[in-house]
C-alpha cells in the first residue's frame, strides 16, 4: 500500500530550492464562461508571498501594475489613473478574477509548487487514470491533488471552502524543464460558475535577483 504521506512530501519538496522567478506570457480573463480581457503579462515573484505583475494590452498599452511586499499590496490601474495601497494579509485575487486565489498560492503556483493550505490527515486514491490525493480537516476535504502515474507531476488541483463547497481548481500542463525544475507552462483556474482566468507562459526564468525595491509600488508622476 501506497503511503499517502511520503507521496505528499515528495511533491511538496519538488522545486524546494527554487526561490525566485520572472516570466512573461499571456493571460486570459474570463466571468461566467464569458471573455473579458486578454493582454501580455510580465512578473517576478519570491517565495513565499512576494510578488510583482505587470499587464498591457497587445497595442503595449499599459493596464495594470501589480506588487505584495509581504506586508502591503500595491496596484495601479493604469487606464483609470488609480493607485491603491492596502495591507496584503489574507488578500486573494477575487476582487480582480473572481476568483479566491490568495497570493501566497499564486506564487507557490509560479515556482512549480503545491498550495496546500491547513490539513489534518490524507489519504491517497488510483484512478483509472493516475491517482487522487485527497487532504482532511475535521474529516473534510479541504485540497484535491490529481496526479500522473508517477505520483510526482499535478495535473490539476482542487481548492475547497471551509463550507465544504468548491472555491477554485488549477489545472495544469505543458509540463517544461527550467534549470533542473519542472514548471507547467499552461495554468487554468476556474470555478463552477465558469468564471476565471488562463496563464500561458512564453518564458521562464529561475532563481532570479531580487531585491525589496522589486516589490514595492508607488504611483508614477503625471507627465
Amino acid at each position: 500500500m501506497i503511503d499517502s504521506g511520503s507521496v505528499l512530501y515528495g511533491l511538496t519538496r519538488k522545486n524546494k530550492s527554487l526561490v525566485s522567478f520572472k516570466g512573461t506570457g499571456k493571460i486570459t480573463i474570463y466571468e461566467k464562461k464569458k471573455k473579458g480581457i486578454t493582454a501580455q503579462i510580465a512578473w517576478i515573484g519570491e517565495t513565499p508571498d512576494r510578488l510583482r505583475i505587470f499587464m498591457r494590452d497587445f497595442t503595449g498599452q499599459s493596464l495594470i501594475s501589480f506588487a505584495v511586499d509581504g506586508k502591503y499590496l500595491y496596484l495601479f490601474l493604469h487606464y483609470q489613473d488609480k493607485f491603491y495601497k492596502k495591507r496584503s494579509k489574507y488578500f486573494s485575487f477575487n476582487r480582480f478574477i473572481h476568483l479566491p486565489v490568495k497570493v501566497i498560492d499564486m506564487v507557490t503556483v509560479l515556482s512549480g509548487g503545491v498550495p496546500l493550505g491547513v490539513y489534518e490527515s490524507t489519504r491517497l486514491f488510483k484512478l483509472k487514470k493516475g491517482y487522487i490525493l485527497i487532504l482532511f480537516k475535521n474529516g473534510e476535504p479541504t485540497c484535491k491533488l490529481y496526479l500522473d502515474e508517477d505520483k510526482k507531476n499535478i495535473r490539476k488541483i482542487e481548492i475547497f471552502n471551509m463550507s465544504g463547497s468548491l472555491a477554485y481548481r488549477t489545472v495544469f500542463g505543458n509540463f517544461k524543464d527550467i534549470d533542473g525544475y519542472t514548471i507547467p507552462f499552461r495554468m487554468n483556474f476556474s470555478d463552477d460558475k465558469g468564471s476565471g482566468f488562463k496563464l500561458d507562459i512564453n518564458r521562464y526564468w529561475a532563481n532570479v535577483p531580487v531585491s525589496p525595491s522589486m516589490f514595492v509600488l508607488s504611483k508614477p508622476d503625471k507627465e
